[in-house]
C-alpha cells in the first residue's frame, strides 16, 4: 500500500540478542539519510508525531500542578513536588519520545482531575459538568483506558448530589440531570466507537481483538514471577515489554528503593487519612458534607483503586500486559497521594529537602536510563575501528558433523 509505513529492518537484529553488549538491539536500521537532522520524509513525520507524545506530557505536568494548587491553594511546594514526580518520572519520560497515545490518557486524567477538583471547590452546574464531559469525552476518542474516569465523576456527582438528600426526588433529580450532562458529550463524541467494537467484535472495548493479536496469558503463568511483574508495572520497563531483546530493565536493586519510597508515601497517606477520620464519620456526612479537598481525596482514591484493579486484570490475562503505561489515566492521583504521604512524615523545615532530594533522585535515574541504557543500545551503530577489515569474510557456520 503507498500508504503504509516503511522502515528499513535491522539486518543483525536478534544476533546474539542475550549479549549484554550495546549493539544490534534496534529492530530498524536508524542511521539513514531521512533520520538525521533536518529530517525528511517519514522520518520528519514520525518526529512530528513524537512532539504531539511530549505535548501531551507537559499538559499532564501542568494539570498536576493545578489539581495540587486546588487541594491545597496554600502549599506551593506541595503542588511543585507532585507536579515533578510526573515531570521526571521515567517511564513517563520514555513514552514521551515515542509515537504513542498513551500520554493522551496521561493528560486526559490530569486534566479531569484538575477541573474536577478546581469546580469543586466553586460549585457544580449543568454547564461545568458539561465541560468535564466534554473533556472526558475527548480522552475516550484518545484512548479508550480513560473509561476509568467514570469512577471518580460518578462519585463526584453523587457528592454534587448529596446536599440535597432531605428531599430525595430532588436529589434524584439534581443527579439525573447533572449526569446527563456529564455523559452526553463523550456518548456524541466517542460512543459511536464502543457500538463500532460491538458491530466488529461482539465487545466495545475490542478487547477480544486484542487478546487474539497479543495472545492470552496461560492460567499457569498468571501468577509466574509476580513480584518482579508488579514492579515493572509500577517502575517501568523501557522497550516494547517485559519479554524479549527489545526490553530494557533497571538493576533490582532500583525496583526495591522505588517500592520502600513507594510505602512510605502510602503510609503517610494513611496517617493523613486517621487524621480526617472525624470529616469522614457517618454522622459528619448525615450532618453536612464534608469540604471539597475531603471528597476529592476519596476521588483520587476510587480513581487509582479503579485504575489499577482494570490494570491488573489486562496484566493477568494478557500475554505482555504488564505495562506501567496502564496506569497513566491515575498518575496524578497517585502522584498527589505520593507528595502528600511523603511530605507527612517532615517536620516542614525539612519538607523542601525530602522533595528536592526525591525528584533529584527521579531525575537521576531518568538520566541514567537515558544515557547509560536507551542510547548505548539504540543510538546509531559506532563506525567500525581502524583496525577493522572491512573485506573480511563472514564467520563460516560450525561444520555439522559427519553423520554415523
Amino acid at each position: 500500500s503507498p500508504d503504509a509505513i516503511h522502515m528499513a529492518v535491522n539486518p543483525h537484529f536478534g544476533f546474539r540478542a542475550g549479549d549484554p553488549g550495546d549493539d544490534n538491539k534496534a529492530f530498524y536500521v536508524q542511521n539513514e539519510p531521512d533520520a538525521r537532522w533536518p529530517y525528511r520524509g517519514q522520518a520528519l513525520v514520525v518526529h512530528g508525531a513524537r512532539l504531539i507524545s511530549l505535548l501531551f506530557s507537559a499538559l499532564a505536568v501542568l494539570a498536576t500542578y493545578a489539581a495540587a494548587r486546588a487541594l491545597r491553594p496554600a502549599d506551593d511546594l506541595f503542588a511543585l513536588f507532585a507536579a515533578g514526580l510526573i515531570a521526571f518520572n521515567p517511564m513517563v519520560l520514555f513514552m514521551s519520545g515515542l509515537v504513542n497515545n498513551d500520554t493522551s490518557a496521561l493528560a486526559a486524567g490530569a486534566v479531569v482531575i484538575a477541573l474536577l477538583t478546581v469546580v469543586a471547590r466553586r460549585g457544580f452546574t449543568l454547564g461545568r459538568w458539561a465541560l468535564v464531559g466534554v473533556v472526558w469525552g475527548i480522552g475516550l476518542l484518545l484512548k479508550a483506558s480513560t473509561l476509568v474516569l467514570i469512577a471518580p465523576l460518578g462519585l463526584v456527582l453523587l457528592f454534587d448530589a448529596w446536599p440535597e438528600r432531605g428531599h430525595l426526588s430532588q436529589a434524584l433529580r439534581k443527579f439525573v440531570l447533572r449526569g446527563l450532562a456529564l455523559a452526553a458529550p463523550p456518548a456524541v463524541l466517542a460512543g459511536w466507537w464502543f457500538v463500532r467494537n460491538v458491530q466488529l467484535y461482539g465487545d466495545p472495548l475490542a478487547n477480544s481483538a486484542v487478546m487474539a493479536v497479543g495472545g492470552a496469558l496461560p492460567a499457569a503463568e498468571r501468577f509466574v514471577n509476580l513480584p518482579a511483574k508488579l514492579a515493572w508495572f509500577f517502575d517501568g520497563i523501557l522497550g516494547c515489554g517485559p519479554i524479549g531483546p527489545l526490553s530494557l530493565c533497571f538493576p533490582s536493586w532500583v525496583y526495591v528503593a522505588a517500592a520502600l519510597v513507594a510505602l512510605a508515601g502510602i503510609g503517610g497517606a494513611l496517617r493523613l487519612l486517621a487524621r480526617r477520620r472525624p470529616q469522614m464519620a457517618l454522622a459528619q456526612w448525615r450532618a453536612a458534607q464534608p469540604g471539597a479537598a475531603t471528597r476529592m481525596w476519596i476521588a483520587h482514591a476510587a480513581l487509582f483503586g479503579g485504575t489499577l484493579a482494570a490494570a491488573l486484570s489486562f496484566g493477568l490475562s494478557l500475554n505482555n500486559g504488564w505495562q506501567g503505561r496502564y496506569l497513566f489515566p491515575a498518575y496524578t492521583s497517585l502522584a498527589l497521594f505520593l507528595a502528600a504521604g511523603l511530605l507527612a512524615w517532615f517536620p516542614d523545615r525539612w519538607r523542601p529537602a525530602v522533595a528536592g532530594v526525591t525528584l533529584l533522585a527521579s531525575l537521576a535515574l531518568s538520566g541514567y536510563a537515558l544515557l547509560g541504557m536507551l542510547i548505548p543500545r539504540y543510538g546509531i551503530p559506532r563506525s567500525p575501528s581502524a583496525s577493522a577489515r572491512p573485506d573480511d569474510p563472514p564467520p563460516r557456520e560450525p561444520a555439522a558433523p559427519p553423520e554415523q
